[in-house]
């Protein structure tokens, strides 16, 4: 393994006028996923119900807007399900998932129903066996993967983009998963053993990474990996060539914990990070365009913490607010 540092990198804060929020209060549920095509056209999808609540009423819901998060307008329903905002995969626009229902296996797991979501077209597809145990989605090779988790079994089942011609499939990815990413024909994984997996054309690749890692994405041979500080060294992003098993590790701005990795690419970086020694919540979006040699700043008023959704359409990046309901829109230049 080859590491590499850069050089210290500098540092700006941009102003209040780079971001703007697009509330949602008048939609029906919590919102758990958004996914913009355009700076117009974007999605949304929300639940009623809750997950532990047999007795609770549920239903999915899917709203469109076609004027940039001024007006939505619901375009699709799911009743009696609730999606599953923690474990999905969008593929040309199409969202692959679970749904609850809240009912339960005799084995003690909740009952999931895979699901397909189109969001252009307004329609949906569930499949009626339940299942149980599961992990996260992924989608490598135009197949849809839904990994299933139990105490004594561990499989993969792999579908078409219409949820047809169901495989399963020994599971060879390691069991202590910690964080997932993918592109077209690669998947990247940490695990909370601080090693990295990469696996192309059938192959799996190991590497020991030798660090306390956090958050991973994958773009082209490339992975972005982001770990926490100690008493030895700060928190920051490394960024692995699989290729060459070159790492090279980017000048983070101190005074920064990274949070988590929402974009990258050849020489950009998009980041959620939190302040050090900041009692309350401080969040703040950083981000480099030039390979980790400068940085820019946006301050959020309100806090994100861990966003459990985010889209990205250049130039803008779309965000939750934890607290509030709003979803955060941020011009990334």
């Amino acid at each position: 393994m080859l590491l590499l540092s850069v050089a210290c990198c500098n540092f700006s804060c941009i102003g209040r006028s780079h971001y703007q929020t697009i509330s949602h209060n008048k939609l029906r549920g919590k919102t758990d996923y958004v996914h913009f095509t355009s700076v117009d056209t974007g999605y949304m999808i929300t639940h009623l119900g809750e997950l532990y609540l047999i007795d609770s009423i549920r239903c999915t819901y899917v709203y469109q807007t076609v004027d940039g998060g001024a007006y939505w307008e619901k375009v699709d329903s799911i009743p009696n399900f609730e999606f599953n905002k923690y474990s999905h995969a969008t593929h040309k626009d199409v969202v692959y998932g679970y749904l609850y229902n809240g009912t339960s296996s005799d084995d003690g797991y909740h009952n999931s129903y895979l699901c397909l979501i189109d969001l252009k077209k307004h329609r949906h597809r569930v499949l009626n066996e339940a299942i149980s145990g599961t992990g996260i989605v992924y989608i490598l090779n135009d197949s849809i993967h839904f990994p299933i988790y139990k105490a004594k079994e561990r499989y993969i089942l792999r579908l078409d983009e219409e949820l047809n011609n169901l495989f399963c499939e020994n599971d060879i990815l390691p069991k202590n998963i910690n964080n997932i990413s993918y592109n077209d024909s690669s998947l990247a994984i940490i695990t909370h053993d601080d090693k990295m997996y990469y696996l192309q054309s059938g192959k799996m690749s190991e590497y020991q990474i030798d660090l306390p890692c956090d958050g991973i994405f994958i773009s082209g041979n490339d992975c972005f990996i982001s770990y926490w500080g100690n008493k030895e060294h700060d928190g920051g992003v490394i960024r692995h060539d699989c290729l060459s098993d070159n790492y090279e590790r980017l000048d983070f701005p101190s005074g920064y914990e990274v949070v988590e990795i929402l974009k990258a690419s050849n020489d950009s970086v998009i980041i959620t990070c939190t302040q050090k020694y900041v009692c309350g919540f401080e969040d703040d979006i950083i981000y480099s365009t030039d390979r980790g040699q400068t940085w820019k700043k946006i301050h959020l008023t309100d806090p994100i913490i861990f966003p459990e959704f985010s889209s990205y359409c250049a130039p803008y990046l779309y965000i939750e607010s934890t607290f509030f309901s709003e979803i955060y829109k941020l011009r990334i230049e």
